[in-house]
């Protein structure tokens, strides 16, 4: 679970409450080296995507296979969205506004719904479902860190300097050498086929992609048995 979301809480006031992948990233090595765990596989979905290859790129040593699911590669730097995609993501650019900023503010909750409805084909989940895990966006934290998230992305927002130099490596990579897979969701609202389909060029060690017909952009919820089938595969491997 990220900071921000659910039970998660900073232990000081004085510090920033950043959301950049790259800082995510660094949280994700944190803890791993508390627990002691030095070389491991990751799987990320949408933020967790970006993390994941982050992880890849900033302990390469550490990091032997990956697999992201729904959001693309940034290996190279976040380009400018060609204008029917920046259309699906209006919500980024939405976040960089006063107004909008407001109206997040007044209802995370039917801010996130919003995305649950349209980013998948209609009946992936139940109201006791988004009840339940809607819960994690009233963290008192999780507006700013979201903000800041997307923000910081294209640039409205400077990402947390204890991350720069890892944001700076990510934009300066162009290609990973490593067992990749991606799962895409055929019928993924936000995320479209057609937004990984150059990802080969990217990863030159072993390369997979997969889509999944009749699913959106939540696969691990909308297909978690064919999803758990493909991440065994993938780590099984040697």
């Amino acid at each position: 679970m990220a900071r921000g979301f659910g039970g998660t809480r900073f232990l000081s006031a004085s510090v920033p409450r950043t959301g950049n992948a790259a800082i995510l990233a660094i949280d994700a090595i944190e803890m791993l080296d508390a627990l002691g765990v030095e070389d491991f596989y990751v799987a990320g979905h949408d933020w967790g995507a970006n993390i994941a290859e982050m992880l890849a790129v900033g302990w390469p040593d550490r990091v032997s296979r990956i697999a992201m699911l729904s959001t693309p590669s940034r290996l190279g730097g976040l380009k400018t969205p060609p204008f029917w995609h920046a259309r699906l993501q209006w919500y980024h650019w939405f976040q960089a506004t006063k107004r909008g900023i407001e109206a997040v503010r007044a209802d995370p909750k039917g801010f996130a719904r919003i995305m649950w409805d349209t980013w998948s084909p209609s009946g992936w989940f139940d109201e006791a479902t988004f009840e339940r895990v809607s819960q994690s966006f009233l963290n008192p934290d999780w507006l700013d860190v979201t903000l800041h998230s997307y923000q910081s992305r294209w640039d409205e927002a400077s990402p947390d300097p204890d991350s720069q130099w890892l944001d700076d490596k990510v934009r300066a990579t162009e290609t990973l050498n490593l067992p990749t897979l991606y799962i895409q969701g055929a019928e993924d609202g936000v995320n479209p086929p057609q937004t990984s389909a150059q990802m080969t060029k990217k990863y030159t060690g072993a390369w997979r992609r997969v889509e999944l017909e009749g699913v959106g952009h939540f696969p691990t919820r909308e297909a978690p048995k064919e999803v758990a089938t493909l991440l065994l595969d993938h780590f099984r491997k040697t």
